[in-house]
């Protein structure tokens, strides 16, 4: 059985992220903050829109399929140990085998030259869970 698109029971709304992450093979959590800085550099409503439409198209998975499709790789998690503020960047930093300063500047820049990466801190602050609140 091959492994296709659709909505995932892993879900925080509807399941779009989680089954998107699911069926390229990246953290769910990568693919909600990317849909986050989508919509705020689309002003919102049309990301909105697309989400919407997305998750009525996609289907709901069989009882079994993720039974037969177990999801793997890397998970992103806040750093407890490397944090500035509230331990994004360094929980993109450990995950990723990377330098936490690098990541940090890059943020920094997109909040400068971009201008929504406040906002796009606070969403993954509040999205990223910590490692003890995963069971």
């Amino acid at each position: 059985m091959k492994k296709k698109l659709c909505l995932s029971p892993e879900k925080k709304i509807t399941g779009l992220c989680a089954g998107i992450g699911d069926y390229l093979n990246i953290d769910p959590t990568l693919i909600r903050v990317f849909a986050i800085g989508i919509a705020l550099a689309t002003a919102v409503l049309p990301a909105f829109f697309v989400y919407l439409i997305m998750s009525l198209v996609l289907p709901k998975p069989d009882e079994d399929y993720f039974m037969t499709h177990p999801t793997s790789g890397k998970r992103l998690y806040k750093s407890r140990d490397d944090k500035r503020l509230a331990g994004v960047c360094g929980g993109i930093a450990e995950t990723y085998n990377r330098d936490s300063t690098v990541i940090r500047l890059i943020w920094a820049l997109s909040f400068i030259i971009i201008g929504y990466g406040l906002w796009l801190y606070i969403a993954s602050a509040i999205i990223i869970p910590k490692k003890d609140d995963v069971i």
